[in-house]
């Protein structure tokens, strides 16, 4: 057997799924190639571009390191690599959420793959569950969280270390030539070894308390493991196992913990079954909503100019770093389907653009949340106001301060509601209207909108 190994989004040596697939099947195979097929990035996701191709090789100068030289093309030479080298089996992380462009993902890949008669072999790389195994006693994926979490809470196990040795596989591996690996002279900070020193950290500090971490704006109390898992630098069963170990030092913060990633699963089991989400509402009552198409307001979010710092500080730190704060992700997100009525796909997809940690299943399923339109999602009626919001969590306005610097002298009590403060906020050398802009909508006035279109679409 020929097979070409995916390595793509996988990007790590230890406790990593598809060596240990090699390994449990030395006997069948003759030569292994190990590919990383490239994604292609638009103009408009320049800072994940960039954190991807550094991620890729960093990871490929580990490969190189112990003697593994994979084959690296672009996603659309895979077909003619397969052809080219007489693959008869690809074996894929099929389960992989995060990539750029969905043209990567298994639906995609497996049509070309298999009209050449090539078989797939699908290895669960990055998630917990097998979908297969999580559904109800109907044979359904469960579509509430609170009940997917009760019945498959009791099944996480500390699942054993995968056996395998790199050293004693390598004799199976064909290597690339030289010409065919990237030449890697950069140091790059990034990758299994950094994610692992911060979630050894993590696990050591921040999740004794959690709970209340995760809601602080102002600083990144939280684990960061997003970006581990989206590229594949650790391994989801590692990760369960270390949580269950020590469960019993804190079990209230390890709980809390753990239930967010079982969101992720609960997400990815639903993106599975129902594909389609990632364009059309799940709840089929909100599929015909007449969204409102106002490429103004649209680009005043974007672009951090609605005239509520917190949301606009919000946009800021998107744009600047890659990343959000996951409170601010349901609060942006809600304020631009609800304060602004505009179709949460338009969001999912700037969103999808332009973070690091983009997983499409979380991402989606996240989105539909705030819009109400999707599977559990918040009640239509139950709106974010986002200065309660940002009285609430960024109290003394120190995450608005850290990316709207224009704020940085200006008392907090003013930060909130600057429209209530127009004239003092001269003083402090804020202009409404000419180096910060009025709000772009009322919140009550959207509300009243909100309440309107919902319930016309749920009465019918």
């Amino acid at each position: 057997m020929n097979i070409a190994l995916v390595l793509n989004r996988v990007f790590r040596l230890e406790q990593n799924p598809m060596f240990e697939y090699l390994n449990h099947n030395q006997a069948d195979i003759e030569r292994c190639y190990c590919v990383i097929p490239l994604e292609l990035f638009e103009d408009e996701a320049p800072l994940k571009r960039t954190f991807y191709h550094q991620a890729v090789t960093q990871f490929i100068q580990q490969l190189i390191e112990i003697g593994i030289k994979p084959f690296v093309f672009p996603y659309t030479a895979f077909a003619s690599f397969c052809e080219q080298k007489e693959i008869d089996t690809v074996v894929f992380p099929s389960d992989i959420m995060s990539f750029h462009n969905c043209e990567c993902d298994i639906l995609h890949v497996k049509s070309e793959i298999q009209a050449q008669k090539i078989a797939i072999v699908n290895v669960r790389a990055n998630h917990y569950f097998q979908p297969s195994r999580t559904l109800n006693q109907q044979g359904q994926p469960y579509k509430v969280f609170t009940s997917f979490y009760k019945a498959n809470r009791p099944q996480l196990r500390q699942r054993r270390r995968y056996p395998y040795q790199l050293d004693k596989l390598k004799q199976q591996i064909i290597n690339a030539d030289n010409t065919s690996v990237k030449k890697v002279t950069e140091h790059i900070n990034i990758g299994e070894a950094k994610s692992q020193q911060q979630w050894q950290a993590f696990l050591n500090n921040n999740i004794e308390h959690y709970q209340y971490y995760r809601e602080y704006l102002p600083e990144t109390l939280t684990s960061q493991l997003s970006i581990a898992l989206a590229y594949g630098f650790l391994d989801i069963n590692e990760i369960m196992r270390q949580l269950l170990e020590r469960y019993h030092d804190n079990e209230e913060n390890y709980e809390a913990f753990i239930r967010e990633l079982l969101f992720r699963e609960f997400y990815y089991v639903l993106m599975v079954y129902y594909p389609e989400t990632a364009h059309t509402s799940f709840n089929d009552k909100y599929k015909h909503i007449t969204w409102s198409e106002n490429q103004s307001d649209f680009n005043a979010w974007k672009e951090g100019r609605t005239g509520y710092p917190i949301i606009d500080a919000a946009m800021h730190e998107l744009k600047q770093t890659g990343f959000m704060h996951n409170r601010m992700r349901m609060v942006t997100a809600q304020f631009l389907t609800k304060e602004l009525f505009i179709d949460w796909t338009w969001g999912e997809n700037y969103f999808k653009n332009l973070l690091i940690d983009y997983d499409a299943a979380s991402n989606v399923h996240g989105w539909q949340w705030s819009a109400s339109t999707g599977t559990d999602a918040v009640p239509y009626f139950r709106m974010f106001n986002p200065i309660r919001q940002s009285e609430r969590f960024d109290k003394k306005g120190l995450y608005i301060k850290t990316y709207l610097p224009q704020w940085a002298n200006v008392p907090a009590s003013y930060v909130h509601e600057p429209w209530k403060h127009a004239q003092t906020l001269k003083d402090y050398g804020i202009d409404l209207g000419t180096n910060y802009p009025w709000p772009i909508v009322d919140h009550q006035q959207a509300r009243a909108h909100v309440m309107e279109q919902f319930k016309k679409q749920a009465d019918k």
